[in-house]
């Protein structure tokens, strides 16, 4: 969905929840259709509820990202190894 914003060096998305623990399907399919443009640099989720990363950030697909920022992300145990160009 973001793809085509090729000047989006920065991408912030921020969750309010009412309740902590519950697991919401939609935070995992939102983050799924977002697919950023490759040439991002820095990322920030927050209150994240879902259970996994998007498979775009598992990929090489973000070529230029060094900043990722994670806050509330309670159900992302650890990150995936593609992301070795981090600052």
């Amino acid at each position: 969905m973001l793809n085509g914003k090729e000047h989006l060096s920065v991408l912030q998305l921020q969750w309010q929840s009412g309740e902590r623990n519950q697991v919401v399907d939609d935070d995992d399919e939102v983050l799924e259709g977002l697919r950023p443009h490759p040439k991002l640099k820095r990322l920030e989720i927050m209150g994240c509820r879902g259970a996994t990363y998007p498979s775009w950030l598992k990929t090489q697909w973000i070529t230029d990202l060094n900043i990722i920022y994670l806050s509330g992300c309670r159900r992302w145990e650890s990150l995936p190894l593609s992301l070795s160009c981090l600052r």
